[in-house]
């Protein structure tokens, strides 16, 4: 029975009218998947009874042993359309990174705004920061979006030769930057043309890179 709910949920992916249905797609396994299936089970099961001359109901079938395969059956199913809308979201996530990279060679990169996208032009990040687990894309006018991509997803987009990472947490326009202060540990503090409350430094283990980066042309 796994077997065969495996090759239906296989088909029901593949299936062109379902492919970005959600609704239909999981409509049709729990008609295909739970239901249809219970029912043979059902008939089947009560044939067995006939046949050796009892009934199914007398047997408590629908109290005892049916539950314990619908629970088997949901779990089965449940588990399908899990994987279905994981593959769901990685698609639509690998989607929308091709149409950012498509975005990113005519140097711009889309952003959640206002309930739609807004395309803006690459050279206008001054600053990305993660804040509280959240990416914000700085701008130079002074603006502040909430970027969806991670640090390691934008970096890629950016060219290395304009955007440096200078810690875990922010990557910074080569154009923004202002000044370079020595800290303490072999830090850098980054003074900026823009203004900007959040500290902007550079961790020991790339301040070299980040100088070396700096002064390339």
């Amino acid at each position: 029975m796994a077997l065969g709910l495996a090759k239906l949920s296989g088909f029901l992916d593949k299936h062109p009218k379902l492919a970005n249905n959600s609704l239909g797609r999981i409509t049709w396994q729990i008609l295909l998947g739970l239901l249809l299936p219970t029912l043979l089970v059902i008939a089947m099961t009560a044939f067995y009874f006939w046949f050796f001359g009892e009934n199914i109901v007398d047997r408590g079938y629908f109290m005892f042993e049916l539950p314990i395969v619908v629970l088997y059956l949901a779990l089965i199913n449940g588990f399908y359309l899990l994987v279905y809308f994981n593959n769901q979201a990685w698609a639509i996530k690998r989607n929308y990174l091709q149409q950012q990279e498509l975005l990113s060679k005519d140097k711009r990169i889309l952003i959640n705004h206002k309930g739609g996208q807004l395309s803006i032009k690459v050279g206008q990040i001054a600053v990305i920061d993660q804040i509280s687990q959240i990416n914000w894309l700085i701008m130079r006018n002074g603006e502040s979006h909430i970027l969806s991509l991670s640090l390691k997803e934008i970096n890629a987009l950016l060219n290395s030769s304009d955007f440096f990472q200078v810690n875990r947490k922010q990557i910074v326009n080569k154009e923004v930057v202002k000044k370079i202060t020595a800290l303490s540990f072999g830090k850098l503090e980054l003074t900026l043309h823009i203004h900007y409350e959040n500290q902007v430094t550079v961790s020991k283990d790339r301040a070299k890179r980040f100088k070396k980066w700096l002064s390339a042309s």
